[in-house]
């Protein structure tokens, strides 16, 4: 379970989606790599310009790690779910570092840094995340080059994945989650997707919505 920001970060509070993924049988590991917030200002900092790259290791190591420690845990039944850059991430993982995971969801997620500069609504966030720069002008080609590069679109899922999206979004907007799932699927990887008309980035227009989310990823896993 990955969280969003980079910059926020996971406590020990016990949601309804926890409950419910423990009660089914699942561990659950929700790990604060660098870039998470609580852990002072240079902690923050430390990803930026490196995120997909120092981050997507450390969650790495710490599934690794969380395996070697416990036998009682299916090494081949590993899942992702994100949203929001917790969606970032589970691309990048899902296909940079697929051998080490069976499955993704993915929840409006951050899946093509250039696209998302011309559309979203904190364009600043896309430059000082993958160039850690605070400018917005100027950018040049190699700018854009390298925001693809870091971004999940340009190596899409080699393990199947459950985009969710919602419609209203101005943040993430849906549109390159549409792309994305297209690029799985014509490299043969099953992708679903689910459009939510009346949500927004959040996920969280109606208890319908929330719930058929969760249902959908239980039932994907």
């Amino acid at each position: 379970m990955i969280h969003g920001g980079p910059h926020g970060y996971v406590d020990t509070t016990l949601t309804f989606f926890k409950w419910i993924l423990l009660k089914a049988g699942y561990t659950i590991i929700a790990p604060n790599f660098s870039g998470s917030s609580s852990w002072g200002q240079k902690f923050i900092e430390k990803a930026l310009g490196k995120i997909g790259q120092l981050d997507a290791e450390e969650i790495v190591a710490c599934v690794q790690q969380l395996l070697k420690r416990d036998n009682s845990i299916d090494a081949s039944r590993v899942y992702l779910y994100g949203g929001s850059y917790g969606g970032y991430m589970s691309g990048i993982l899902g296909s940079r570092y697929s051998e080490h995971f069976k499955a993704a969801t993915l929840l409006n997620p951050v899946l093509s840094l250039p696209f998302m500069f011309g559309t979203t609504d904190i364009p600043e966030w896309c430059t000082v995340e993958a160039l850690s720069r605070n400018s917005i002008e100027d950018l040049t080609a190699e700018d854009y080059a390298q925001m693809y590069k870091m971004s999940p679109i340009s190596t899409p899922l080699k393990i199947p994945g459950l985009v969710v999206l919602g419609q209203k979004d101005r943040r993430v907007p849906y549109e390159a989650g549409k792309i994305y799932a297209s690029l799985s699927r014509a490299k043969g990887i099953k992708t679903e997707v689910y459009i939510y008309p009346e949500s927004d980035h959040r996920l969280a227009d109606s208890v319908e919505t929330s719930v058929d989310v969760i249902v959908k990823t239980l039932s994907f896993f």
